[in-house]
C-alpha cells in the first residue's frame, strides 16, 4: 500500500502501531518487529517482577505436587471405603492434580478408577440430577475422569466439584 499509494502508511499489528514507508520490505518490517518483541521478553525475564512469578509459580508446583503425592498415598484406602469415600477423594485431587507441572501416574489411576466405572459410564444421561440416581451420577463422574487419565489428562476441577456435589448426596 505504502508502494502503491507512495506515502508512509499507519497501521496496528498485534497492538503496535508500526509505519511503512514506500520501499520498505514486509519481511524487514516483520524483523524489526519481532526483535523489539524478542527484546522486550529478554527485559521482562531479567526484571524483578518475572523473578518473583517464577519463584511463586514454583513453590505452587512443589505444593501441589506434595498434595498430589500425599493424595496417591490415600487412594488404596478410600477405594476401599466405596463410592462415597472416592468421590470424597477425587474432589481433593482434581484441583491441585490440574497442572501443567504435576506429575500424576495417568494410566495407573485410571485402571484404579475404572474397576468401580469404565470411562464415558452413563454418558448423555440427562436425569443423573434426580433423587433416586445419585449412585448412577457418581459412577458417571468417576467414568469422566477415567476418561480423561486414559488420555493422560489430568481431570478439570469441574469433575471435582461434581464429586463433591454427589459424595454430599450419598450415604457413606
Amino acid at each position: 500500500m505504502a508502494n502503491e499509494r507512495q506515502e508512509i502508511v499507519w497501521f496496528d499489528f498485534n497492538g503496535e502501531q508500526i509505519h511503512a514507508a514506500p520501499g520498505d520490505e514486509a519481511q524487514a518490517l516483520i524483523d524489526a518487529w519481532e526483535d523489539r518483541q524478542d527484546l522486550a521478553r529478554r527485559k521482562y525475564r531479567a526484571s524483578p517482577a518475572y523473578v518473583k512469578a517464577q519463584t511463586e509459580r514454583a513453590q505452587e508446583a512443589r505444593a501441589n505436587q506434595a498434595e498430589v503425592n500425599q493424595l496417591l498415598l490415600e487412594l488404596d484406602a478410600a477405594l476401599a471405603g466405596g463410592l462415597h469415600a472416592t468421590l470424597l477423594w477425587l474432589a481433593r485431587f482434581a484441583g491441585p492434580a490440574d497442572r501443567v507441572d504435576v506429575l500424576i501416574p495417568h494410566a495407573r489411576l485410571a485402571a484404579k478408577l475404572s474397576r468401580i466405572a469404565p470411562a464415558q459410564t452413563n454418558v448423555g444421561r440427562e436425569d443423573l440430577d434426580q433423587p433416586g440416581n445419585e449412585r448412577d451420577a457418581a459412577l458417571w463422574v468417576i467414568g469422566q475422569i477415567v476418561a480423561c487419565l486414559e488420555r493422560e489428562m489430568s481431570p478439570h476441577p469441574i469433575l471435582g466439584e461434581f464429586a463433591k456435589k454427589y459424595a454430599a448426596r450419598i450415604n457413606p
